[in-house]
Parts: structure tokens; C-alpha cells; sequence
């Protein structure tokens, strides 16, 4: 217990800057299916600040899309939190679920691949480093940043953070158990 801890630097937090993530959204071709489900999962994910696995096993029964409109995501220890959607976030999802043909209260996943099974974390990996790499040609500074699924978390919580919102109000929208593990 007398031996002291080795003292080290703590590494910055990556982020996003707002204009590479307009950047990043501006970069998906809607024209496409795939784009459509792209653009609705990187929005979702940075609206609601989730974890890459709690967008991942979302299913359509989590989903409130009339006003007021939420998603329920469940995180890590089985912990349940409940967090509003923007209107422009509920749209997009509406418009996937009605191109998809799945029912308002399913239990299908909301995100698959093009051959209809559930997204994996590679695969989350993958659309995001595609749409990172089209965005670099609008946006260099996006070619030397490190971008990674858990970016679009701490992302969010910056961008809060610079809204002047309560830390403590982030720390419950992110799920956190405590501050401490919020920064």
C-alpha cells in the first residue's frame, strides 16, 4: 500500500469539432439505402451519446417515434436508461423502419447489413472509417485525427459540455454509475 503509483500523463480525450462531424454526416450519399441506414445510425449515435453495442442491439420495440419521442438502450451491467430524441433523429428512424417494412412494435433490429443480419461492432467500424475517408477529401483535418466508433461518444459529451449543460446531466445521458468516470 506504501508504494506509490507510477505517474503518468493522461491522454487527451478524442473528439470530433462540430464542422468534421457535419463533415462526416455530409459525406453519406442518401441517394442509397445503405447511406439512408448510415446517416441514421452515426445521427443516432451522436445524439444519444450511446455505446456502439447499445445501437447495436437496438430493437424496433425500443423505439417511441410519435412525440414524445425516446429510445430505450440498455448498457453495460443490464442498467436501462431512457433518452429523448430530436425530431429530425425520430424522422430518420420513422423513414428507416417504414423502408425496412418492419412493424412499430417488432423485435427485429433496427441496424442490419445489406443481407439483413444484425450489425456487428466490425461492421459499425467499417461504415464509419468509409464515411471518415469521404469526408477527409471535404475536411483534411479528418485524415489526421484517429476516429473511432467510441469517438461519436465522446463527442457528444464535448459537445455538451460546450452547450453549458450540467456535467451531472451528462453523466446520467451517457450512463455513467459516477462523474468520475464521465471525464
Amino acid at each position: 500500500l506504501d508504494i506509490p503509483l507510477k505517474r503518468t500523463t493522461t491522454p487527451a480525450v478524442d473528439y470530433l469539432e462540430r464542422e468534421e462531424l457535419e463533415a462526416l454526416l455530409h459525406a453519406i450519399d442518401l441517394s442509397k439505402f445503405d447511406g439512408r441506414r448510415d446517416f441514421t445510425l452515426l445521427s443516432l449515435a451522436y445524439q444519444t451519446g450511446a455505446r456502439v453495442q447499445e445501437i447495436l442491439n437496438l430493437r424496433v420495440c425500443d423505439l417511441q417515434l410519435t412525440p414524445p419521442a425516446w429510445v430505450r438502450l440498455l448498457g453495460k451491467g443490464s442498467k436501462e436508461r431512457v433518452i429523448p430524441l430530436w425530431n429530425q433523429t425520430a424522422e430518420l428512424l420513422r423513414a428507416l423502419l417504414v423502408e425496412r417494412n418492419l412493424a412499430a412494435k417488432g423485435t427485429s433490429s433496427v441496424f442490419t447489413n445489406l443481407q439483413g443480419k444484425p450489425l456487428t461492432r466490425w461492421g459499425f467500424r467499417y461504415i464509419l472509417q468509409k464515411h471518415v475517408r469521404a469526408a477527409a477529401a471535404i475536411l483534411p483535418t479528418l485524415a489526421d485525427k484517429h476516429v473511432h466508433p467510441h469517438i461519436l461518444r465522446h463527442t457528444t459529451a464535448v459537445h455538451m459540455l460546450q452547450a453549458g449543460v450540467d456535467p451531472n446531466s451528462i453523466r446520467d445521458c451517457l450512463g455513467h454509475a459516477n462523474s468520475e468516470t464521465t471525464w
